[in-house]
């Protein structure tokens, strides 16, 4: 059964679906940031720490990681805005 229709049919208005879908969305959304970017950056701790020996780079002793602080940034902004419009595109229903 649709819960648009559900959430209609119990009086719910279309402004109300839309905070419903959205609020929803972005209650995932925290999640994901912190579930996703957080391992994210264990694996690549664990990822840093392996040896290489390779006689082409003999200054590189480990796998070269970027910890730049912009790619997480920019891994949160994705999220935000996916979780958003995913929790948007349903709400449109409710119109």
């Amino acid at each position: 059964m649709d819960t648009t229709a559900v959430l209609k049919a119990t009086g719910f208005s279309g402004k109300n679906i839309k905070t419903f879908y959205i609020s929803i969305a972005l209650t995932i959304n925290a999640f994901g940031v912190g579930l996703g970017l957080s391992p994210g950056f264990g694996a690549s701790a664990l990822i840093d720490a392996i040896p290489i020996n390779t006689e082409s780079l003999p200054t590189i002793k480990t796998y070269p990681v970027n910890y730049n602080p912009a790619f997480y940034i920019i891994g949160g902004i994705f999220v935000v805005l996916t979780t958003y419009f995913a929790g948007y595109s349903p709400s449109l229903k409710g119109n």
